[in-house]
């Protein structure tokens, strides 16, 4: 539910200009809990309403507003997984509101999409800090035998990439290629490295070229995750060795 409306109220606060209005509501029945987020912002056309739940999805105004287009997507994802539904109202130039819709009976859910209550039984990621890249990140759940490293600048597609592969694997992240080569020599069973292109200090095709000219790592798959589409860049993701 956190998840939800942080993502909800920052989708909000990114689209609705100073001295605009935000509102959060919360309506609880016996059988459901109906929780809305309206802002007074630029809005969005029909069009744009049809899309804006699609994974990488930037509407118009996106060039000048920061975000990775996973937000929503997340939201509605976390919605369906609760088995509620969320849909959206925008006019341009007016604002947009979101409502989404979740049982809150536990008769809804069967007992396997309960949350574990076990010590020990939730998955933890640790993100290391630009300014302490020395410091040591805990290790993982042990009883997964899998460890995906992810190497990335933005909170968004961490916590993406967390929520869709930490119910399998040990999932570490950092923030940068230097750190993650400093993981990569702490943690030598790592399966596979997920990286960006573009982050401070070292970028994720040096990393990669890293990787794969070292002899201790060469064998560890690499994944290149890009917003970039043309030949030239994937062309050097594929130089420096990227498996995907």
């Amino acid at each position: 539910m956190t998840k939800i409306i942080n993502n909800l109220l920052s989708n909000a606060f990114k689209f609705t200009e100073p001295g605009g209005k935000i509102t959060l509501t919360a309506d609880i029945t016996s059988n459901e809990l109906v929780l809305s987020v309206a802002d007074t912002g630029i809005g969005m056309a029909k069009e744009q309403q049809e899309k804006v739940f699609d994974i990488f999805y930037q509407g118009d105004n996106a060039q000048t507003k920061y975000g990775s287009g996973l937000g929503l997507y997340l939201v509605k994802s976390l919605v369906k997984i609760h088995h509620g539904d969320i849909s959206v109202e925008s006019t341009p130039g007016i604002g947009t509101t979101f409502r989404c819709t979740l049982p809150c009976r536990e008769d809804f859910f069967i007992d396997s999409e309960f949350a574990p209550t076990e010590v020990g039984s939730e998955k933890e990621v640790i993100r290391e800090p630009d300014t302490q890249p020395e410091e040591k990140m805990e290790s993982g759940d042990k009883g997964k035998e899998e460890t995906i490293l992810i190497v990335e600048d933005n909170e968004d597609i961490v916590e993406f990439l967390t929520d869709s592969l930490g119910v399998k694997y040990n999932i570490h992240a950092v923030s940068n290629g230097a750190q993650a080569l400093e993981k990569l020599n702490e943690i030598p069973e790592t399966s596979l490295v997920i990286t960006d292109v573009m982050m401070p200090i070292m970028d994720g095709i040096t990393l990669c070229r890293e990787i794969k000219t070292n002899f201790d790592t060469s064998h560890i798959p690499v994944i290149i995750l890009s917003a970039k589409s043309e030949m030239e860049d994937m062309m050097d993701g594929l130089r420096c060795g990227a498996d995907a």
